[in-house]
């Protein structure tokens, strides 16, 4: 499953420069420091997509069914490598562990 917003680059006044799956641009303009947040957070969540999705999807086709018999780990794997990958791609303990148990919360 693609992203459907690649970032690639944060400018100094605030404009994060995204890409979508089928190669639009997307430009989102706010403050520099709320930006380069912004940038921080997606980036670090970003490294965790593949577990997410893994938890989040495994049940909504047979493709996933699939792709979760693959990889072979279990709901609490999956959660301990995702808070694993975001945290060391920059994103705090406490914020990741509040994101991931509210979007689960949520469902898919």
């Amino acid at each position: 499953m693609t992203s459907p917003r690649i970032p690639q680059s944060v400018t100094a006044d605030g404009v994060i420069h995204a890409t979508d799956s089928v190669g639009n641009h997307i430009y989102y303009h706010t403050d520099g420091v709320e930006a380069r947040a912004f940038f921080g957070a997606l980036n670090a969540l970003s490294a965790g997509r593949n577990e997410l999705n893994l938890l989040l999807h495994s049940n909504n086709s047979p493709e996933m069914l699939v792709a979760r018999a693959a990889d072979g780990r279990t709901d609490d794997e999956l959660k301990v490598d995702w808070l694993s990958r975001v945290t060391a791609a920059g994103l705090s303990e406490q914020a990741a562990s509040q994101f991931l148990e509210q979007r689960l919360a949520l469902g898919a």
